[in-house]
């Protein structure tokens, strides 16, 4: 009999926000052992899903099954395991992993790339509805090298983050969060960038309708105009909020004035992003202009976070 395991689909949009604790990643489940570890990790590189296959050594039903497996299609499109329950201590390890005590032989498994167990239970020599029918659950596949990528733009990403630079962190992982895959780097993207959208949302909820031509009043406007520039592709329903707010603080001079000048140090975060002395350069122009007004303390603020290189 199987269990099949119904997974709440993951929301693959940073817009849901509402971003809940993910899922342990096969590279953090409980080692099994080293040739078996070495499927789980390919999985959570790559998202393919894992067909584990447990048999006993007298299995009548296990060579036909195999044999079918092989033949597969649909089977082909996972990684393999094949387990034997007289081997005692990778069993057992095995056992802990799925958090199952079954004995009947076969027993077989599919694994999410994070680790989520979608199908266990006793198998019979024909495979092929059961492993189609969870497919769709198991998300996209990404090659060696879409993950390397996404796994360095989520790097940047979160030093752009770390530098305030937050609409520019969230532009920076669309790539990943399109992918709705369970492959480790798009899950440690979602899981970056649900609670930066989340950020960005309520900044937008607390922006006022009207601000002063003060360090306090431009930064608001900072943070509007890079969500609206930056975030269209990634997060619509934030810049959707964002826009009304952005044109009421236009309504009126001083507000007007604001956002020209939030502009211009935008332009200067938008520059330092690919080359720090760029961005260095303008935000030093900004503070040459005006060096007592409030433009001026969110360029020096700026300043600081930039490395003192375009050199990694």
């Amino acid at each position: 009999m199987f269990v099949s395991v119904r997974v709440v689909s993951v929301v693959f949009l940073v817009l849901a926000v509402a971003v809940a604790a993910a899922p342990a990643t096969a590279a953090e489940a409980p080692r099994v052992s080293p040739r078996v570890d070495a499927v789980l990790e390919q999985s959570a590189l790559t998202g393919r899903p894992v067909l584990a296959v447990c048999c006993a050594a007298n299995c009548a039903v296990c060579p036909r099954l195999r044999q079918r497996l092989a033949a597969d299609p649909v089977a082909a499109q996972f990684l393999r395991i094949d387990l034997a329950i007289a081997d005692a201590d990778e069993w057992e390890a095995w056992q802990s992993f799925a958090d199952t005590r079954a004995w009947a032989s076969p027993q077989v498994y599919v694994v999410r790339a994070d680790g989520e167990i979608l199908l266990s239970g006793r198998a019979q020599s024909d495979m092929s509805e059961e492993l189609r029918a969870v497919l769709p659950q198991t998300g996209m596949l990404l090659t060696n090298q879409e993950a390397a990528a996404a796994t360095k733009l989520l790097e940047k990403a979160r030093v752009l983050a770390a530098a305030g630079d937050r609409s520019g962190g969230l532009r920076e992982i669309a790539p990943a969060l399109a992918k709705q895959s369970y492959a480790r780097a798009a899950v440690a993207a979602r899981d970056f960038g649900g609670p930066l959208a989340e950020e960005l949302k309520q900044a937008v909820e607390a922006a006022p309708a009207a601000v002063a031509d003060d360090a306090a009043g431009i930064s608001v406007a900072v943070g509007l105009v890079g969500i609206v520039r930056d975030c269209g592709g990634v997060a619509p329903e934030i810049v959707r909020a964002a826009v009304p707010k952005l044109a009421a603080l236009k309504k009126e001079a001083t507000g007007a004035e604001v956002v020209r000048q939030a502009e211009q140090i935008h332009a200067a975060i938008v520059a330092a992003r690919t080359s720090p002395s760029r961005g260095r350069a303008v935000l030093e122009k900004i503070v040459a202009e005006r060096p007592d007004g409030g433009a001026a303390d969110v360029a020096r603020a700026r300043l600081d976070t930039l490395p003192a290189s375009d050199r990694p």
